[in-house]
C-alpha cells in the first residue's frame, strides 16, 4: 500500500488502490463499492487508477442520506408490517380451526336448501291440493298458512338438531 497519508484523518490514506482496500477503510464490501461505482455521480478514479477515499466517504454519506425514507414511506412500511402480522395471525387461527371451512359451510347450506325443498313439495304438492276441493278462498288461505307454519316449524327443528 503505497500512498500518502492524509494529515487530518488520523492515519487514513488519501487514496486506495482497489475497492477491496477502500471497503476495508470505509466499512463496505468490495462488491457493494464496485456496484456503487457504476451509479451516476460516483467518484471517478484518480490518476494512476487510484480511488479517492475522501470523495468516496462524501459520496457514500450523501448516498445513505438520499436513501433514508421520508415519513410517508415509514408509515407505509409500518402499515405493511402490521398487515403482515395480521395475515400471520389469520393463518394461525385457520390452523387452529377457529374459522369455518367455506366448502363445508356451502355443503351445509345445500343440505338445508334440499330439506326445505322437500318439505315444501310435500306440503304444497302432495298434502294440500286434495284438501282444496269444495273450499272457499279464505279456507284455502288458512290451509296454506297452516302448511307454511308446519314447514317453518320443521325447518326450525331441523336447523337446531345440528347444534
Amino acid at each position: 500500500m503505497r500512498h500518502r497519508k492524509n494529515s487530518d484523518s488520523q492515519g487514513v490514506p488519501e487514496s486506495a488502490s482497489s475497492y477491496d482496500e477502500l471497503g476495508k477503510l470505509l466499512g463496505y464490501t468490495r462488491q457493494a463499492l464496485s456496484r456503487y461505482a457504476k451509479e451516476p455521480g460516483a467518484p471517478k478514479r484518480l490518476p494512476g487508477d487510484r480511488l479517492d477515499v475522501a470523495a468516496w466517504r462524501v459520496y457514500l454519506s450523501k448516498r445513505s442520506k438520499a436513501r433514508e425514507m421520508p415519513i410517508d414511506e415509514k408509515k407505509a412500511k409500518a402499515r405493511k408490517i402490521a398487515a403482515e402480522a395480521a395475515l400471520k395471525e389469520h393463518e394461525l387461527a385457520v390452523r387452529q380451526g377457529l374459522f369455518v371451512d367455506a366448502k363445508a359451510m356451502a355443503e351445509e347450506e345445500r343440505r338445508h336448501y334440499e330439506r326445505f325443498k322437500t318439505l315444501f313439495k310435500q306440503k304444497f304438492l302432495m298434502e294440500l291440493p286434495p284438501l282444496f276441493a269444495g273450499l272457499t278462498v279464505s279456507e284455502i288461505q288458512n290451509l296454506i298458512l297452516k302448511g307454511w307454519n308446519d314447514i317453518a316449524a320443521e325447518m326450525e327443528a331441523f336447523l337446531h338438531t345440528d347444534e
